[in-house]
C-alpha cells in the first residue's frame, strides 16, 4: 500500500503550518556591520568594524530539504524559496545525496550560509559542499542500498520541523521522506518538478489528491 491507514490517522496539522512561504528577492543576503571596542593602554576606546558580510542564525527552527536524484538543477523559483529559509535564518537539515540535495548544497554554499547540518548514512559523507556541520546516523549492518540511505532521511523528518521536497514525480525515496514528515506530525512544502509547482502538504490526502490528478507513477514502487 502507498499509503498507510495509520498515516492517514495521525497525520495532523501542527503549529508548522502557520509558517509563511512567501518568495524573497534572490540575493538579499543578510549583511551587517559589528563594531568591535578597544580600549588601548591610555584608556581610549577605538572601533573597528567587522564590514565582512555573515548570517544571523536562528538554531530554533529547522527545515529538511531533500529531493529527487533526477533534479539535479533548481531554478529560480526554488532558489526564492531557499532565499525565504535563509532570510528566516532557519537551520537547513539536508542529506548527501546526489541531484536535489547536490544542488542546493551548491547554492547555499554560494551564498556563503552556514547554519546547516549535513546528515550522513554511516561514517562517510558523498557531498559536504560547504563543509558544514556533520551528522553521522549509525546503519544496522544489514541494511544496503536504498534502506541504507533512508535512516539518515527519517532522522531528518523527526528532527526538522517541517520538510521542503523536489520531487520529480517518480522518485519513491522522495515520496516516502515526504510520508515521513507528515508521520511525524509536520508539513511539507512540495516541489513538483513536472508542473514546475508549489504545492503545501499538510496530511496524505493533499498528495493522494496530487498523486491521482497528475499520475501514480511515484508510488507504484511503494
Amino acid at each position: 500500500m502507498w499509503v498507510h491507514n495509520s498515516i492517514l490517522a495521525s497525520t495532523k496539522q501542527s503549529q508548522s503550518d502557520k509558517i509563511l512561504f512567501g518568495n524573497i528577492n534572490r540575493g538579499t543576503k543578510q549583511t551587517f556591520r559589528e563594531e568591535l571596542k578597544i580600549t588601548d593602554k591610555k584608556g581610549f576606546v577605538t572601533k573597528k568594524e567587522m564590514t565582512a558580510s555573515k548570517w544571523r542564525v536562528n538554531p530554533m527552527t529547522k527545515v529538511f530539504i531533500g529531493g529527487s536524484r533526477n533534479i539535479k538543477e533548481i531554478n529560480d523559483k526554488i532558489k526564492e524559496h531557499l532565499d525565504n529559509i535563509i532570510n528566516k535564518q532557519y537551520q537547513v537539515l539536508i542529506g548527501d545525496s546526489y541531484g536535489a540535495d547536490r544542488a542546493v548544497q551548491q547554492y547555499l554554499h554560494e551564498m556563503d550560509y552556514r547554519n546547516v547540518a549535513v546528515y550522513c548514512s554511516g561514517a562517510k559523507c558523498r557531498n559536504n559542499l560547504g563543509h558544514w556541520k556533520v551528522i553521522n546516523i549509525h546503519v544496522p549492518s544489514n541494511l544496503k542500498g536504498d534502506e541504507f540511505y533512508a535512516v539518515k532521511d527519517i532522522s531528518m523528518a523527526q528532527a526538522a520541523d517541517w520538510g521542503f521536497m523536489l520531487w520529480d514525480g517518480k522518485s519513491s525515496g522522495t515520496l516516502s521522506n515526504i510520508f515521513n514528515i507528515l508521520s511525524s506530525n509536520k508539513i511539507a512544502l512540495l516541489y513538483f518538478a513536472p508542473k514546475n509547482h508549489f504545492y503545501t502538504i499538510t496530511t496524505a490526502e493533499d498528495i493522494k489528491e496530487l498523486l491521482e490528478k497528475y499520475g501514480k507513477a511515484g508510488f507504484k514502487k511503494l
